[in-house]
């Protein structure tokens, strides 16, 4: 395979996320009733199709320390540890850690506390904000920002830096990727509604697993740095 042309899953991938996503921005101008209560709501369409790639980047990343992790170093453990740890803590917090598979009854605590009712962390209430709100407007914008803009920009001008990169063989985003995310990040907001929140978890995360399974260094797994 030519190193710029896309594979047949990333095709497949990425016409599946913008599908969905235009399919959301077009109920939500036409028919919001059904965007909301059906396309988007809790525990409907979009939100079990995100448990997919969540759960993808999870097997992905323990299948590549099982196969790498003892010909590489501490570095390379960590960063794909990490990574299978985020992925499975958001798909975990996505299903209420089984609450709304097995239904069993939200803790004293979570009642208190959760917006939500329910059994995960990114719906408590602390300072009489959604954390959910803190960790998405604060920390995790600026985390994507650096790993999308910042990272690839100084693995491609920086030697020092490219080879601390490979040496983790942290996964850094193609071109193609990276404007993938944008576009994902922009679409999102044309529902003009704040449950478009949910297309862009879906399609973030489907962007990432794309990155994870096919990174600009993807040789560097492989390789004895």
């Amino acid at each position: 395979m030519q190193k710029n042309k896309l594979s047949s899953l990333e095709k497949i991938v990425l016409s599946i996320v913008f599908v969905l996503m235009v399919i959301g921005i077009i109920a939500a101008w036409v028919n919001k009733t059904w965007f909301l209560e059906t396309y988007v709501v809790e525990d409907g369409f979009i939100e079990d199709v995100t448990l997919i790639p969540l759960a993808i980047l999870t097997l992905t990343c323990l299948i590549l320390l099982f196969k790498y992790a003892r010909k590489k170093n501490v570095w390379f453990f960590f960063t794909y540890l990490f990574i299978a740890v985020g992925s499975f803590f958001i798909l975990g917090e996505e299903i209420s850690w089984g609450q709304r598979i097995f239904g069993f009854e939200t803790s004293e605590y979570f009642r208190e506390h959760n917006s939500q009712d329910e059994e995960n962390i990114h719906n408590l209430i602390i300072g009489g904000e959604k954390l959910n709100k803190i960790i998405f407007t604060d920390v995790l914008v600026a985390g994507v920002a650096i790993y999308l803009i910042v990272i690839p920009w100084l693995y491609n001008k920086k030697p020092g830096f490219k080879n601390f990169i490979d040496r983790a063989a942290f996964p850094v985003a193609r071109l193609y990727q990276i404007i993938g995310c944008l576009l994902v990040f922009g679409l999102s907001f044309l529902t003009f509604d704040s449950k478009g929140a949910e297309l862009l978890e879906f399609g973030g995360s489907a962007m990432f697993m794309l990155i994870v399974l096919n990174p600009l260094n993807k040789e560097s797994r492989s390789l004895k740095l």
